[in-house]
This record gives structure tokens, C-alpha cells and sequence, in this order.
């Protein structure tokens, strides 16, 4: 386990690891402890915003979270990128995206989805 001072930002990519199914959510940010937190409280909420990595979490909260550190945010979507890409025909993806720099790109994001996004 990598441990963080919160005080400090920590840019890396990370990857969710949901364990009985081995399903994965990757994703990159300028803020590890942020994004680790973020997602945690969507997910016990029930408002993450990924549907399928949310319904392997209600069927079983068992996940890992993995963290990669890295010296940039650039070198960040750039291990996204590469993680995506290794598992892109696994099956085992959960990414709706499979653009790290564009995670939006080509999506149409329902009013209902926009809500929950605002209060999350």
C-alpha cells in the first residue's frame, strides 16, 4: 500500500480492481488521495457514475484500489493509456471511455447522469 500525505498532490493512474470478478476500472488524476476518496463514497452512495463497475460494487464491495504514482500528469493519462490498451480485449474493462485524454469523447451524457454528477 502506497500511503500519501494529504497535504501533498500526488499525480498517478490507478485501476480498480473489483476481486471476484476481476473487472477493471482504469483511470489517471493530478490527485490520488482525491480521486481514491471520490470514487469510494460514489461507489458506498450508490452514485458512481460508471453503471457496471457500481452494480459489480452492490453485488460485492470487495475492490482494490491500485495506485501508480507518477512524476506528472502527462506521464499519468500516458500509463491510463497503456493500462486501457492492455486490457481493452480482455473483457475485463469496465471503461465506458478508451480515451484517457478525452473520457467524454463521442458520449451523450443523459440529463439523469448530469444530475447525479452534480451531486456527487
Amino acid at each position: 500500500m502506497i500511503l500519501f500525505d494529504i497535504e501533498t498532490q500526488q499525480c498517478g493512474a490507478y485501476i480498480i480492481r473489483h476481486c471476484s470478478t476481476g473487472m477493471l476500472y482504469v483511470g489517471s488524476t493530478k490527485d490520488l488521495y482525491k480521486r481514491k476518496s471520490v470514487h469510494l463514497s460514489l461507489l458506498y452512495s450508490g452514485k458512481h457514475f460508471n453503471i457496471k463497475l457500481q452494480e459489480l460494487f452492490n453485488d460485492n464491495p470487495n475492490i482494490e484500489f491500485l495506485e501508480y504514482p507518477t512524476e506528472n500528469r502527462e506521464d499519468a493519462y500516458t500509463l491510463e493509456q497503456t493500462y486501457i490498451d492492455k486490457n481493452i480485449n480482455s473483457g475485463l474493462l469496465c471503461n465506458l471511455a478508451l480515451d484517457a485524454k478525452k473520457p467524454k469523447n463521442g458520449f451523450i451524457v443523459s440529463e439523469e447522469t448530469k444530475e447525479k454528477l452534480r451531486n456527487a
